[in-house]
């Protein structure tokens, strides 16, 4: 329907999840233009909630685990692997987890100056071998009945520069900042987020991109969620760096 579309107007006044065709429905003078209270509700989760999260991220990164030592093992005896191979070989470790049921994105499989897409989606036409003379970013997530998972690992399966040891140190600084951090209520992402970009600062750079964004309980990889941190609120850990026409980094 041509007339569902995001009404664009500031965050602090609408909905994102408010579609033109129910504004348009609902008569001016009953429209109230405020986040919705279920969003808050779906993002803050219970304690069943986050145990079965924490469940469905140890058996995704069994699945990872087991995907990266079988990648590392085939590029190191020679056979050729591509950014879509080792991505349809990533989703046939999840599809054999306890309570998989999808992907919760389409991955971003890139190497070398993919990696520095930051929003690189690989297709036949784009697909190039993963080799060893740069890095491979892989940013994946599953569905699983217990929850949804986004992980990013960045790999080299051969020796890497200077630059990129110090680049992805810098990038892990940031995200052991970030998680680590000890706040007062009240506190919001933005308020936190140049914890996570301060090794990346410090030599001048930056990354253009959010650090941070609420994950779904089997739900949106990016969930809606209030500013202000609260109990029970899942959210990502992302920072990263790009060489553009180089590499890219993301943890």
């Amino acid at each position: 329907d041509p007339l569902i579309s995001t009404i664009m107007l500031p965050d602090d006044t609408v909905s994102p999840g408010c579609s033109f065709k129910i504004y348009d429905t609902v008569s001016e003078s009953k429209r109230l233009m405020a986040v919705s209270p279920t969003l808050k509700m779906k993002a803050q989760k219970n304690s069943v909630e986050i145990t079965r999260m924490r469940e469905a991220h140890i058996r995704d990164g069994a699945a990872l685990s087991d995907f990266l030592a079988e990648l590392e093992k085939r590029i190191g005896a020679g056979e050729e692997q591509t950014e879509v191979s080792a991505q349809e070989l990533l989703t046939t470790y999840r599809a054999a987890q306890v309570d998989y049921k999808d992907l919760s994105f389409g991955a971003i499989s890139a190497y070398g100056d993919h990696g520095a897409i930051i929003h690189y989606e690989v297709t036949n036409l784009t697909n190039i071998p993963i080799g060893t003379d740069s890095l491979y970013l892989l940013d994946s997530g599953g569905q699983y009945l217990g929850g949804t998972t986004d992980v990013t690992r960045t790999l080299h399966y051969g020796t890497p520069t200077a630059e990129m040891i110090e680049m992805y140190t810098r990038v892990l600084m940031g995200m052991i900042d970030f998680i680590s951090f000890i706040f007062p209520r009240g506190t919001t992402i933005s308020h936190m987020d140049i914890l996570a970009r301060r090794p990346i600062y410090a030599k001048g750079l930056d990354y253009r991109h959010g650090t941070s964004h609420g994950i779904g309980m089997f739900l949106y990889v990016h969930e809606d969620a209030e500013r202000e941190i609260k109990l029970g609120y899942v959210v990502s850990d992302e920072p990263g760096f790009y060489k553009d026409g180089e590499w890219g980094v993301r943890i």
